[in-house]
């Protein structure tokens, strides 16, 4: 009986504290990291600074942005989809923003700013709705 008790706990509670670990994720991308580099590379709070204003004074490709469908969330760890358009930040913000290892991008995609693997196509962070 006790057995069986235990058991119905486990199976209860190992797939919430997975979801849990999966939304701890999205807001702290260093969690989901899976080595140093990632970890260097994640947006800082300077990058988002530049970002953020670098969009509020200059706007962005929004009209376009705006145009989109509406989609599913991008989620860190998840692969870019294979329908996704992919546009380069403005060559004046990105020189702004420090360099990236070879095999890793920012980018616009939707309204969102992306930092991405080419390699697996991998979403190492996020900044969300950036793009006005």
């Amino acid at each position: 009986m006790l057995r069986h008790a235990f058991a119905v706990v486990l199976t209860t509670l190992v797939p919430l504290a997975a979801q849990a670990a999966a939304r701890l994720e999205q807001v702290y991308p260093a969690l989901a990291a899976t080595n140093a580099t990632e970890r260097a590379i994640l947006f800082t709070g300077e990058d988002r600074k530049a970002i953020d204003t670098f969009f509020r004074k200059h706007g962005g490709p929004a009209a376009e942005a705006k145009q989109l469908s509406r989609r599913d969330p991008l989620l860190i760890r998840d692969r870019l989809p294979e329908n996704a358009v992919l546009r380069p930040l403005p060559s004046a913000l990105d020189s702004q923003l420090p360099s990236l290892p070879r095999g890793y991008n920012r980018v616009i995609v939707g309204r969102d700013v992306v930092l991405v693997d080419l390699r697996s196509h991998t979403i190492l962070d996020i900044m969300r709705e950036v793009v006005r």
